[in-house]
């Protein structure tokens, strides 16, 4: 904690934004920053909730329930914080949804929907609550057949996953399929990406430990594949995959310009095999996608 002014400061927005900033291209340095910043400002209570989310998306589900568990307890201690209703209903909330997380990737199912349904006045996000309730009834097989219908891409692949949904699903981020399209897709993977034979690799690789944890019962993991499609109109080297945790079962896949801890897939790309755009198609490609997403 410092002193600005002969007042002590709880927290320093700037300082906090630079690290938090890092989220999803470092969020190895990412961490290293904000455990630098706690630090010097451990009463930053809402800071740590975003602090403990980035430990989750880490794996660190130890060190992050023990910081839980810590503020948690800090809080309920400091009078004057539980005083200041707007933001300790936001801290509240925030740490509502860090409790999910954890159990969720934990795979405490059971303890997780008696969560949900204790709390849905706190949960103003209705997606996010459906998913949560869904995915627990999946796991705890308490799902009625009459739920077993299609409401939408992510719903239908949680409550009875297909692969041959998926495919079909990201065939949005196939250029080839997009070439009459309207609609602006940020992330194409090149005409002559395989796409079947890549997702085949890809599932020798996982589940493992070399992962993210970016949502609620998602892993997420980086491939590095040169020149395998575009991102935000540039060419790009690597691509993200989505998976249900502790799966092989693909939520998304789509070319991204980063990769953190990526495995590299290049021995797939040969002279025959890696995909070739002609100078005019490239042009094309241009004209068409190298613009900003609205």
């Amino acid at each position: 904690m410092e002193k600005i002014g002969g007042r002590k400061q709880f927290f320093n927005i700037w300082e906090f934004n630079e690290g938090l900033k890092l989220l999803n291209t470092d969020p190895y340095e990412c961490e290293r920053r904000l455990k630098i910043y706690f630090e010097k400002y451990p009463k930053d209570y809402s800071g740590k909730t975003d602090y403990i989310m980035l430990l989750i998306r880490l794996g660190k589900l130890d060190e992050a329930e023990m910081i839980y568990n810590a503020t948690e307890k800090e809080v309920n201690d400091n009078a004057h914080f539980l005083s200041t209703y707007k933001k300790y209903d936001v801290f509240r909330r925030n740490m509502l949804l860090c409790k999910i997380k954890l159990l969720s990737y934990r795979e405490k199912y059971q303890e997780l929907f008696h969560l949900y349904v204790n709390s849905q006045e706190i949960l103003d996000d209705a997606d996010l609550a459906r998913y949560i309730s869904s995915y627990c009834r999946k796991q705890l097989d308490l799902l009625a057949p009459s739920e077993k219908i299609d409401r939408g891409y992510l719903y239908s692949q949680i409550v009875e996953y297909s692969e041959a949904r998926f495919l079909e699903h990201i065939k949005n981020h196939m250029a080839s399929f997009n070439k009459d399209s309207d609609i602006f897709h940020s992330a194409l993977f090149y005409e002559g990406f395989d796409i079947v034979e890549v997702v085949k690799e890809v599932k020798k690789y996982i589940p493992s430990d070399d992962r993210l944890l970016p949502g609620y019962f998602e892993d997420l993991y980086f491939f590095k594949y040169d020149n395998c499609g575009r991102h935000n109109g540039k060419p790009v080297n690597f691509f993200e995959v989505h998976c249900f945790h502790n799966t092989q079962n693909m939520i998304t896949m789509y070319p991204i310009d980063y990769g953190n801890k990526p495995v590299d897939l290049n021995y797939m790309v040969t002279k025959e095999e890696k995909p070739v755009v002609k100078v005019n198609q490239i042009d094309r490609f241009n004209a068409r996608y190298n613009r900003k997403q609205v």
